[in-house]
């Protein structure tokens, strides 16, 4: 049987036991205090005793995916015997984010592997050029040591690299633009400024001089170091990473309800309102989440991984419907109007400033875009970007339904 030990910031509370692959047993460690739980869906006082199937959900929000998971085996798998999660979490557990840590059997979390690469980065950030050679070498010093979810696509290939890669460092991610979706470090920046212009919270974000990099600062931590809790909207559903996109808005809203005092309906309504505007076709439930010191009180995570994918996905859809079984398609302004009755609690009245305040929002960041567009003139997703900012910018109330056919279709 292979173990795990689990900490929650620096005090051991649990352990993972894989007895076959496909089959798990998690535990609480005797004496392990309310505060410590391993997730808001996972308490103490609870039996746990059935095995698991799958990695444990609380525990795959750190997961990587996508092209760093492809990385990790294609660098590690030989050596390490990578098998299944289970030997990938005990590689990477160590620097997930959130307040929860998980690591093999014996070892302490100060041991574990440390996570340094401020020479690089700083290059990254302030070099015109950034080579292929220098994201090598990143991968190759961060990939297996980074819990990280949200790569997106789902795609790796060697050489050329592909799709976005994030890594944590320090205080902060690092989002290295790759080959297939060339100015994502500069749209994702652009649109994390609207989205704080629209009076969202948000996550920093400090573009390269060359635009093919962003530096995000991380709202999982303190400004002391200290690890607060982080739990997006799939581990809170029960749900595997995997099943990110089997939900609905709808069901985030009510999952928001079900922990928070404070559930800030008003701004799930924004943000939903905003990635129809931004037409993000990437807001699933790993893109949404709480943060906390105190598990009792948490609060809905600063927005974050926002971008607007119709600048490389012409059609793209949303990633979740507003309502369970409801259409995938971008809503129109009735049918948000009706997800902020239903599902926010908000009258029409207080609706209508918020889409006013998130079309100025827009109408604020465009100048920032033509200023981007000649500084980065290589980036063609930022031409794209900018034909979906200014449909969203003029759209009347009455239009605002119509968006879907006019900013899918940019000029290549």
């Amino acid at each position: 049987m292979d173990s795990l030990d689990i900490y929650v910031r620096d005090t051991r509370v649990a352990r993972l036991d894989r007895s076959s692959p496909g089959e798990y047993t998690f535990s609480y460690l005797p004496g392990t205090k309310e505060d410590d739980a391993v997730s808001l869906t996972m308490p103490v006082n609870e039996d746990y005793s059935d095995p698991f199937m799958i990695i444990p959900p609380a525990l795959q929000v750190g997961f990587p995916e996508g092209a760093l998971l492809e990385a990790i085996h294609r660098i590690a798998g030989k050596v390490l015997k990578i098998d299944d999660d289970f030997d990938v979490l005990a590689l990477v557990g160590q620097n997930m984010v959130g307040r929860v840590r998980v690591l093999p059997q014996g070892q302490s979390p100060d041991t574990g592997p440390a996570l340094s690469a401020g020479h690089a980065v700083s290059e990254l950030l302030r070099s015109p050029s950034t080579t292929a050679p220098l994201l090598e070498k990143l991968i190759e010093r961060l990939a297996a040591q980074t819990g990280l979810s949200g790569i997106f696509p789902k795609t790796f290939a060697a050489a050329p690299l592909r799709g976005p890669l994030s890594f944590p460092v320090g205080d902060a991610i690092l989002k290295l633009e790759t080959s297939e979706f060339p100015g994502i470090a500069i749209v994702e920046h652009i649109c994390l400024l609207a989205c704080r212009a629209a009076g969202i919270p948000t996550a920093d974000s400090e573009l390269a001089v060359n635009g093919r990099a962003l530096l995000v600062t991380r709202f999982d931590r303190r400004e002391d170091g200290q690890r607060l809790g982080f739990e997006d909207f799939c581990s809170l559903s029960g749900l595997p990473r995997t099943a990110k996109y089997a939900s609905s808005m709808a069901s985030v809203g009510r999952v928001l309800e079900m922990y928070c005092q404070d559930p800030a309906l008003d701004t799930l309504f924004t943000m939903v309102v905003m990635n129809t505007l931004l037409r993000n076709g990437d807001a699933h439930l790993k893109n949404f989440g709480l943060v906390y010191d105190d598990p009792r009180y948490p609060a809905l995570a600063p927005a974050y991984d926002v971008v607007s994918t119709v600048a490389w996905i012409r059609e793209d859809q949303p990633a979740l419907p507003l309502q369970q079984n409801g259409p995938l398609s971008w809503p129109t302004t009735e049918d948000l109007l009706v997800f902020g009755e239903t599902i926010c609690r908000l009258s029409r009245q207080d609706m209508m400033p918020i889409l006013k305040r998130c079309q100025e929002a827009i109408r604020h960041t465009r100048p920032v875009l033509e200023g981007m567009r000649r500084q980065f003139p290589h980036a063609l997703a930022l031409e794209r970007l900018d034909r979906t900012l200014s449909v969203a910018a003029t759209t009347s109330r009455k239009g605002l339904g119509k968006l879907g056919a006019t900013a899918t279709r940019p000029s290549p």
